[in-house]
């Protein structure tokens, strides 16, 4: 960046962590140990201000010829960051560090694609006092089967994920009728769940059909 008087001006950036699979942030400060094996790479996420940089409101951008921003590390490697392109974040097989296992689990229990994932499949329970089998397809759609008086039962609509954290999957469900509804699900295990509606806190234990 240019002074009032004319001249550049610079400033120091850290990176706040690393991102795995293009969307998970792991915070580090900047006197963490970071492992990354000799045939991978790891991605950098670095908040700035947006006058240090050009436009971002269309991806690729195109950082000016005469920048004289750059990317350090150990204050000898020096990467120049002019005319290099700022391309949206993704997933890549080559992005991989080492952490700890109880990182990793806690990451991946944090995760919503992983949550989701956990809830899609066929699930028994009981409502009302009645058996109900629940259906969670990666589609989006979701189905309830029952016997009422003898007779087979079936509703179902559409699902889909609103947040997702180390406490559990927070889903929206809407009926084929358009009623929406709000459900917060935790996982004991990977065939033993917990789906508590939002709005009337009923709590529907599930258990994974064989």
């Amino acid at each position: 960046m240019i002074g009032q008087d004319g001249r550049p001006t610079y400033r120091q950036y850290f990176p706040i962590g690393t991102v795995e699979g293009g969307r998970q942030l792991f915070v580090n400060k900047p006197d963490d140990f970071l492992f990354v094996p000799a045939d991978k790479a790891a991605d950098f996420l670095f908040l700035v201000d947006a006058s240090a940089l050009p436009d971002l409101k269309a991806l690729p951008a195109k950082i000016p010829g005469d920048s004289e921003a750059f990317v350090e590390a150990k204050r000898y490697g020096r990467v120049p960051l002019a005319d290099k392109t700022i391309e949206a974040l993704g997933p890549g097989e080559q992005v991989s560090v080492l952490r700890k296992k109880q990182v990793v689990d806690a990451a991946a229990n944090s995760n919503p694609d992983v949550l989701k994932g956990r809830l899609i499949g066929q699930w028994d329970a009981v409502e009302n006092g009645q058996n109900v089998v629940f259906t969670f397809n990666n589609a989006g759609t979701w189905t309830a089967e029952l016997t009422v008086g003898g007779n087979p039962v079936k509703t179902g609509g559409t699902w889909k994920v609103v947040t997702g954290g180390a406490g559990g999957l927070t889903t929206e469900n809407t009926t084929a009728k358009g009623q929406l509804k709000k459900f917060f699900t935790t996982f004991k295990d990977a065939d033993h769940a917990t789906m508590t509606d939002l709005a009337t806190k009923g709590a529907t234990q599930l258990t994974r059909k064989k």
